[in-house]
């Protein structure tokens, strides 16, 4: 499958129009960072039917708030989006005052610490990306045994379109025996989004099917979402706030998947009180 990458950059861009058969949209960076498109071309793919992506670009700040910033900005998209670690720091904040409760002695101890609390809050592993270098400076092992590969590689920064058999050199992946997505250029330009009107995109090859793909936006861990517990939620039997996160995750649930269910829940209604007032007099014969 062919896709590309994209962010607040690209702002400009109707996903609808595009020529991808997936889209990965950054969603957040650090703990602070919300990208301000995300939304917008969200809604744009999946109106259009692509597989989604959201990356979460690490500053390697303390680990803890990032994996929280993440996690509470991907409530409304949980189930619908494979999620990725973009790890591109050189280790060099990671040992800083940022990290308060935990002090990693390597950049593989960060990353497998923010995998881990996302797992236990989530129960989903997510993708990580770095580049091929990186996937051989470190001992990634207890990374990749669990969290899929989105490696980048490039040729050269000449103009390109999707390519069938994008470069690779013959170094490996470190512990990754192979990639599930390999990212080949920064200088792509693809139907709907040319280069010579719109700037250059970053391209991408998907070696796993829909099926797959999809299959990793599920989470694996927890216990099901069931009519009965969103229910309960919305009668107040959880508590609110911080006490209904703690609650459902001491009882086994993911509190972004469960809170999901309760937000759609809740625009349904909105948008049935809206259909209710429009038709006036006329509601009782919908």
């Amino acid at each position: 499958m062919n896709g590309v990458d994209i962010a607040s950059h690209q702002k400009d861009m109707d996903v609808t129009r595009i020529d991808a058969d997936f889209v990965i949209i950054k969603i957040t960076q650090g703990d602070y960072y919300v990208n301000p498109s995300f939304d917008k071309h969200f809604n744009e793919a999946q109106r259009s039917g692509r597989l989604i992506g959201a990356y979460h670009y690490s500053n390697g700040l303390d680990v803890s708030a990032e994996v929280e910033h993440l996690a509470s900005h991907l409530i409304p998209y949980f189930g619908k989006v494979i999620v990725c670690l973009d790890w591109e720091s050189n280790g060099s904040t990671i040992n800083s005052g940022f990290n308060k409760e935990f002090k990693p002695s390597s950049e593989v101890d960060y990353v497998y610490k923010f995998v881990d609390l996302f797992y236990k809050k989530t129960g989903i592993y997510p993708f990580i990306y770095m580049s091929a270098s990186v996937t051989r400076r470190s001992n990634w092992e207890k990374v990749a045994k669990n969290c899929p590969l989105w490696v980048a590689q490039y040729k050269n920064r000449d103009l390109t379109g999707y390519q069938e058999n994008p470069y690779r050199d013959t170094k490996g992946l470190g512990a990754w025996k192979s990639e599930a997505i390999r990212q080949y250029t920064s200088s792509g330009t693809i139907k709907g989004y040319e280069q010579k009107e719109k700037g250059k995109l970053d391209l991408d090859k998907a070696y796993i099917s829909k099926e797959k793909w999809l299959s990793y936006t599920k989470s694996i861990s927890k216990k099901k979402v069931t009519v009965d517990v969103v229910r309960d939620v919305i009668d107040g039997k959880y508590s609110s706030g911080q006490k209904r996160k703690e609650n459902l995750e001491k009882a086994g649930y993911v509190y972004a998947e469960v809170q999901g269910k309760v937000n759609e829940i809740f625009d349904i209604r909105k948008r049935l009180n809206e259909l209710k007032e429009e038709a006036g007099e006329y509601w009782s014969l919908v």
